[in-house]
C-alpha cells in the first residue's frame, strides 16, 4: 500500500517515524577524566564511558518520556476548576428560615470575648512560665481563669441561642446544617470521581499515543508527520508538545475508506471520506482537560 503525504500528496520522501528514530539512534563512546590511588601514588587518567546519541531529527520524533507524561498528567488536574464545576451544576442548599435569629449580636459577643480571653491567658501564662525564677502562682492561676473563660463563653452563646430562639427555628436551622454537610460530602466525591475520570481518560490517551507511533510517518519535503487515513498531521517541531502527543492518543481513530481518483493523467490523489463515529459525550471537565499543554 503506497502512503501519500497528506500535503504534497507524493509519497516519493515519506519515511516511517519508527524507522528514522531507530536509525538515528546511534551508541557513543567517550572519555571522562579519572583519577585513583596506586601504593600510595595518585595515579590520574581517562575513563571510557558509553552512552547514547541521536541525531536532531530522531531526536524531535522520538515518543515523550514517562516523565514527560507524568507532568502533563499532572497539569490536567485542577481540583478547583472541578469544584466550580460542581458548585455551578448543584448551589449550595440555602438556609429556610423562618425570621431572623434572636439575639445574634449577644451570642457573637460572647464568642468573640471568650476568643480574646484564651489568646490572653494563654500568652500571660507563657509569659509567667518563661520569664519568672520563681513560679509566680497567682499570676498562673490567672491566665488559667481567662483560658478556661473560652468554654464558659461557647456554653453561655449555646444557651442564648436556645432561650431566645423558637423550637422551629432551631430544627431548620440543624436541617440546613445536615443539608449543607450532605452538600459538601457530595461535592467531595463528584471532585474525586472526576479526578479518576481524568486520570483515566490521561492514561487511555498516553497508551494510544504509543501504540500509533508505530503507524506515523514524516514526509521530508514537507517535514511534516502524518497519520495515514486520518486528519492527523502536524509540523516536525510540533512533535515537541505534549500535547500533540496528546491530540494523537485522544484521535478517535477508525481507518477512513480511501479511493484513488484519477487526475487527467497525473499522480492519484487521494480522496478521504470520513467514517469515524462521533465519541461518546464527555464531561465538561474531561473534555476541558483534553489537548492541553
Amino acid at each position: 500500500m503506497t502512503i501519500l503525504c497528506p500535503k504534497c500528496l507524493k509519497d516519493d520522501q515519506v519515511q516511517k517515524v519508527s524507522a528514522i528514530v531507530s536509525s538515528g539512534t546511534f551508541t557513543t563512546t567517550y572519555n571522562v577524566p579519572a583519577q585513583g590511588e596506586i601504593a600510595g601514588h595518585k595515579v590520574y587518567g581517562t575513563v571510557q564511558q558509553t552512552g547514547m546519541g541521536k541525531t536532531e531529527l530522531a531526536k524531535i520524533l522520538s515518543m515523550p518520556t514517562d516523565k514527560d507524561w507524568n507532568e502533563w498528567k499532572q497539569k490536567q488536574i485542577s481540583q478547583n476548576e472541578i469544584s466550580k464545576e460542581y458548585m455551578s451544576l448543584h448551589p449550595a442548599p440555602r438556609a429556610e428560615l423562618n425570621g431572623k435569629e434572636k439575639n445574634f449580636g449577644l451570642r457573637a459577643g460572647c464568642i468573640v470575648l471568650g476568643a480574646c480571653s484564651f489568646f490572653t491567658g494563654a500568652s500571660y501564662v507563657i509569659d509567667v512560665i518563661s520569664s519568672s525564677d520563681t513560679l509566680d502562682i497567682w499570676g498562673l492561676i490567672i491566665g488559667v481563669f481567662f483560658v478556661l473563660l473560652l468554654p464558659l463563653s461557647l456554653g453561655v452563646a449555646k444557651a442564648i441561642f436556645e432561650a431566645s430562639n423558637p423550637k422551629e427555628y432551631k430544627e431548620k436551622s440543624k436541617e440546613h446544617k445536615q443539608k449543607y454537610a450532605a452538600w459538601i460530602k457530595a461535592k467531595a466525591d463528584y471532585v474525586n470521581a472526576q479526578i479518576a475520570n481524568i486520570q483515566k481518560t490521561a492514561s487511555d490517551i498516553q497508551r494510544q499515543a504509543l501504540s500509533r507511533f508505530n503507524m506515523l510517518y514524516y514526509c521530508y519535503r514537507d517535514d511534516v508527520i502524518f497519520l495515514p487515513e486520518t486528519s492527523f498531521y502536524v509540523g516536525s517541531q510540533e512533535m515537541k508538545k505534549i500535547s500533540t502527543w496528546a491530540n494523537l492518543g485522544e484521535l478517535n481513530f477508525t481507518p477512513r475508506r480511501t479511493k484513488r481518483a484519477a487526475d487527467g493523467g497525473d499522480s492519484a490523489r487521494c480522496v478521504q471520506e470520513e467514517s469515524t463515529p462521533a465519541p461518546p459525550p464527555l464531561t465538561q471537565t474531561v473534555r476541558r482537560f483534553l489537548c492541553q499543554e
